[in-house]
């Protein structure tokens, strides 16, 4: 858990300083403290800056370029891959086009939901390595591309990344802060009752007390620390790209529900569903998995076209529920998808269930 905290931590945005189209003016012309705060600022400057990028092209893309590789989930052994030659192909904007130029490469995954969007159906590839190939895909069809669960995601930058960050929070007044900290405190009260008032007027003081709740979470005692970091899941503003870390993840885990996460993340298949409905997909997966697989929620009717070479159960998952908009956790040996806001809810329970 202590791995994906850190993954998470990153991913909040911060407060800036200035407002984005100030620092990206700033960071054009030079100014390197624009640009660590753009830096800082990660997946949540990625969309302003594209919009920006007429302004100084080159200068736009290398930083998101690595802004990019800063958000990567998990973090890839590589990002881009030579190819054994030249690679290319004039082709239309479709499934099986986009996962065949991706074969013996950076596994390519095609949004379903974003062909449609897209401002050409056509492109001509003539590209050396992976990256480039993307890269001009995406200029030709008016996508994007991001690295999520192993795989270079094409799709739209709404569906990709975030609008931007969100407007800083008030800071904490004095005695606020010593309320909150009072507060923690009471994290451990003997009192269930005493326990779950603390925390509700905690989460009504608001993201400010971030800070205070994230250093009350090296408390020694167990109770303390489940509770500052349910706060913190609650509070956290984060990425809200369609693309992300999966509820099994981030949800707490018993040891049966542990084993399970080991089992996708170790398993591999290749898979190839063509117009599949998700219901029909998640029937294979169960057979091929060995574990239960239940649907919730409305994934709508269109079809699954998608195709994962020799890549792990847990991507599979990942990319077929999210891309779907739903995500998916675990409840012993099971595995539940259903839609967005039902597994946060599980990630994020009212307190004392």
């Amino acid at each position: 858990m202590n791995l994906l905290l850190l993954v998470l931590a990153l991913a909040q945005a911060p407060a800036a300083e200035k407002p984005v189209d100030e620092l990206i003016a700033a960071f054009v012309i030079g100014d390197d403290k624009s640009r660590a705060e753009l830096v800082r600022l990660g997946a949540f400057a990625i969309r302003p800056l594209q919009k920006s990028r007429e302004k100084s092209p080159d200068k736009i893309d290398a930083l998101v370029y690595e802004l990019k590789k800063a958000a990567a989930l998990p973090v890839p052994d590589r990002f881009d891959a030579d190819f054994k030659g030249t690679r290319k192909g004039v082709g239309p904007l479709d499934v099986q086009f986009i996962r065949t130029i991706g074969t013996d490469a950076i596994p390519l995954f095609l949004d379903p939901d974003s062909i449609c969007k897209a401002t050409s159906t056509r492109f001509e590839v003539s590209a050396s390595s992976s990256r480039k190939l993307v890269e001009q895909i995406c200029r030709q069809t008016g996508l994007d591309y991001g690295y999520f669960h192993n795989h270079i995601v094409i799709g739209t930058s709404e569906r990709l990344w975030p609008p931007g960050p969100p407007p800083p929070q008030r800071a904490l007044t004095a005695d606020e802060k010593a309320r909150a900290q009072a507060l923690t405190e009471k994290l451990c009260d003997e009192s269930l009752e005493a326990r779950e008032v603390a925390t509700r007027e905690l989460l009504a003081l608001g993201p400010a007390i971030l800070p205070i709740v994230k250093a009350a979470r090296k408390n020694p005692d167990a109770e303390v620390r489940s509770r500052c970091e349910s706060l913190i899941v609650r509070l956290e503003d984060r990425p809200r790209g369609t693309f992300g870390p999966a509820g099994a993840l981030r949800q707490r885990r018993t040891d049966t529900e542990e084993k399970s996460l080991k089992h996708l993340e170790v398993m591999k298949a290749d898979v190839d569903f063509r117009d599949q409905s998700l219901t029909d997909c998640l029937a294979y997966l169960r057979e091929f998995t060995g574990l239960q697989v239940e649907a919730k929620g409305d994934p709508g009717r269109q079809p699954l076209n998608v195709r994962i070479q020799c890549q792990r159960m847990l991507d599979c998952f990942s990319l077929i529920a999210q891309s779907r908009g739903m995500d998916f956790y675990l409840r012993d040996l099971k595995v539940i998808v259903d839609t967005r806001e039902a597994v946060e809810a599980v990630m994020c329970p009212p307190e004392g269930r």
